[in-house]
């Protein structure tokens, strides 16, 4: 019985399961999560993060403490448009001057910021007492002289500060398979056996999966946190394959809008191998710090990270599917019983009336022995020719 359908020349056609065919398949669009700055932070558009006011006067070592138990830094300012936000916030704020991450308490005496961004590619110092030519300034705080400007203070004076950090990121809102962890918007799984790029993609392809991709930074600090507990490369699904230069994810998307390569990758590193050159068209992680991605050479032997859609927390069958069942049911229900009384009456009756035949039969044969006019050989054709009958329509009406 055809019960699967096939596709040709646009046109649906049932077909026999067992038939073989070509196929093709289908799996929901891996989107990119967005995090959400957690209760009394606002979102910077700019870059993303999550900015605070600290609420209170510290000294600028106890603010960026302060700072790191709300899981996060003293901010740092990068462009104008960040610097603009930061002001509005302060503005808020009772406390108008306010601490950052900017300071010099390192080796060198040069300005860096608290976070490790090295070096300072921008900068709003207050045109005057900025302070940078003192040497027992070495703290800055941004909001003298009214405005979004910098000055270098004494890091012991107390000071409203200002917090950034990263924006919670949601995890998937469905179930995983065992051994599968939840990411912002999908299931991901480490296998720790080394593969080619292309062998590694087969085996999360026979796992219902392919290799992980990375669209911004809440999946990347997903795979961050479990690379801790973890040594060596895996394999991504970024690569370059159809055209160098051009990455791309393994679904086309094109690597736009988030990038989260080390310092001086992608580098491209070419080596000669069987008179041929081979670059560095793929990508892995773990050999850089913070999850950072690193291109490398597609038949080199490197674990990998697959990727896959989250199950339904509740699985839900259609109503109109389980409406189909219960009449299909009771269809079947009905039939049986109507052909259990139909035929069970056929049977009935047939019987019935050969056994009448019977009957008369043998009352004849009563009757010829009380007259002892009866011929043996006669009266056993006939009883027999009527039990005959009667089998006869025993088994028709059984076929039936």
């Amino acid at each position: 019985m055809k019960r699967c359908v096939d596709i040709w020349a646009a046109k649906w056609y049932y077909s026999y399961c067992l038939s073989i065919k070509h196929y093709i398949c289908e799996r929901p669009i891996l989107k990119s999560a967005v995090g959400q700055c957690p209760a009394k932070w606002s979102r910077n558009p700019s870059t993303g993060t999550c900015i605070q006011m600290g609420g209170q006067p510290k000294r600028w070592q106890a603010a960026r403490a302060e700072c790191m138990k709300r899981d996060g830094g003293l901010v740092t300012i990068v462009d104008d448009n960040m610097n603009n936000f930061v002001n509005d916030i302060r503005n808020k704020s009772s406390e108008k001057i306010s601490w950052i991450g900017l300071n010099r308490l390192g080796s060198g005496g040069n300005f860096s910021w608290s976070n490790g961004n090295k070096p300072v590619k921008y900068s709003n110092w207050a045109a005057i007492s900025s302070g940078i030519n003192s040497k027992v300034k070495n703290c800055v705080a941004t909001g003298v002289n009214g405005a979004g400007e910098w000055a270098a203070l004494k890091c012991s004076e107390r000071r409203d500060f200002i917090c950034e950090r990263q924006p919670v990121c949601p995890l998937v809102d469905g179930v995983c398979s065992p051994g599968w962890v939840k990411s912002p918007d999908s299931c991901i799984k480490f296998y720790d056996q080394d593969r080619t790029w292309e062998d590694a993609r087969e085996v999360c392809i026979k796992d219902s999966a392919d290799l992980v991709t990375v669209l911004d930074s809440c999946m990347s600090k997903t795979i961050e946190e479990q690379l801790k507990s973890k040594t060596g490369a895996y394999w991504i699904g970024l690569n370059d394959q159809l055209k160098e230069g051009l990455w791309r994810w393994l679904d086309d998307t094109n690597m736009i809008n988030y990038t989260n390569w080390a310092p001086g990758q992608p580098n491209n590193y070419s080596y000669q191998e069987s008179g041929h050159e081979r670059g560095q068209d793929c990508v892995e992680v773990g050999k850089h710090k913070n999850g950072q991605w690193n291109d490398h050479v597609c038949t080199a032997a490197r674990k990998f990270i697959c990727e896959q859609p989250a199950m339904s927390p509740n699985p839900q069958i259609e109503v109109g599917y389980l409406v189909g069942i219960v009449i299909f049911a009771i269809l079947v229900l009905c039939g049986a019983i109507i052909a259990a009384m139909f035929f069970g009456r056929k049977l009935y009756r047939g019987v019935r009336a050969k056994m009448g035949k019977i009957v008369t039969d043998s009352v004849g044969v009563t009757n010829a022995v009380a007259k002892g006019d009866f011929d043996r050989e006669k009266m056993e054709k006939n009883m027999n020719s009527a039990m005959g009958d009667t089998n006869v329509v025993t088994q028709s009406v059984q076929k039936a």
